[in-house]
Formats: structure tokens, sequence, C-alpha cells
């Protein structure tokens, strides 16, 4: 439909004019701008508030103020809010593998995303990063700049020499310390046998993937 520039129009697609589903609504809009727009949808409150959308499929419960989307926007999350004295945000990782096995290991994308990597080598071990193509296609709408943060652990026996080195794959830069320790107590040597990573996409082009992981901890 085209530009909706008056307010009852704009509401009476929310009520049905381009139908609903379920209990909640669904409504495409061309163009809604700088419209306050304020309903209610079989039980679901729709409030929205200076709005500027195009192509943006809505459905269920949404109330937005000073929101703009251009494009398409497509989302698979559900993003929760708290007030003020509560956390604003909580970001749920896949589950992780209690071990990722001994020895000499090349670590995937999967692993990453799920935010803890642990690993009981058993006896020191090289642990190389994904290449930069591979990590590229893993990550869906990756872009220059986006980031990746995630924990290695090392689960080894405190006090064996159970040394984790983190290695470059492919198209990767590696910045910081590489070695991962396991668990040593004695005030000369102490090493709590964890460590902090951020990748760091520098090319997303099909062929010339790079990135950048930097040791933050």
């Amino acid at each position: 439909m085209g530009k909706l520039g008056k307010r009852q129009e704009a509401v009476d697609c929310f009520k049905g004019g381009l139908g609903l589903t379920g209990d909640g609504f669904l409504c495409t809009v061309a163009s809604a701008v700088g419209e306050n727009l304020k309903g209610q949808v079989v039980n679901q409150i729709i409030e929205y508030q200076s709005l500027k959308a195009k192509d943006a499929e809505l459905s269920g419960k949404a109330k937005i103020k000073d929101l703009e989307l251009t494009g398409e926007v497509q989302s698979s999350f559900k993003l929760r809010g708290y007030a003020a004295s509560k956390p604003s945000m909580l970001v749920k990782y896949p589950s992780h593998t209690t071990d990722i096995g001994t020895g000499a290991q090349t670590l995937t994308i999967a692993q990453i995303l799920t935010g803890i990597i642990l690993c009981d080598p058993t006896a020191a071990a090289t642990h190389t990063t994904p290449t930069a193509a591979l990590t590229v296609a893993g990550v869906t709408g990756v872009a220059v700049g986006d980031t990746i943060d995630f924990h290695l652990l090392n689960t080894g026996t405190a006090g064996e020499d159970e040394t984790i080195t983190v290695a470059a794959g492919t198209g990767v830069t590696l910045v910081g310390f590489a070695d991962v320790e396991n668990s040593v107590t004695t005030h000369d040597a102490f090493s709590v046998g964890s460590s902090h990573w951020r990748i760091r996409f520098t090319n997303v082009t099909s062929g010339s993937e790079a990135y950048t992981i930097y040791r933050l901890a």
C-alpha cells in the first residue's frame, strides 16, 4: 500500500486491513512517517510513536518509540526489556561442549559462537582458530567491523605442563599472548586457566575473508 498519511488509515491497517494471523497481527507497511499509531488487536497492544517503516512485517506484541527502519529487517530472536533497576538485555548462547578433546585441535565457528570453549589437553597442545573463510560463512549477515567475544578455558590438571597455544588459521591475524596455561596456584606462577578473546572481521568478501583475533585477558 502507499504512504499512510492519515492516522485512521494506519490504525485500520493494524486492525485488519491487511489481515490478522493467530492471536497477533501481520501488517506490511510501505511507508508510515511521523505518525503516532495506537490501537489494540485481539488483546495484543500496539503503540507506535514517530514510526518510519519500509518492508516491515510485525507479529505478536510490539511497543515501539522513535523507531526508524529502512529496507528489510528480519529477526528470529526475542529481545526482553526490564526496569531500570534490572539488566536491560539478556543474551542467550547455544550450549557449549563439556570438553572439545585432547591434543591438538582446530576450533570451529560453531564452538566459538557458544561463547565458552572448554578443553583438557592432557599435555601441551596447539589450538588453531577457524579459517577466516569458514568463520565468515558461519556468521549470518556478518559485516566488516563486527566482533565476537568468547572464552577459552584450559581445564587441565593443576600444576602439570598442559599449556594450550592458540595459533592463527588461514586469513587470521593474532594479537596478544597466545598461551593459555592450565591452573597453577603457586604464588610465583599463578594462572586461572581462563582466557578472553575477541574476533574482529576486517574483510568479508568471498575469497578475501580476514579477521583479527585479540587476546583480551
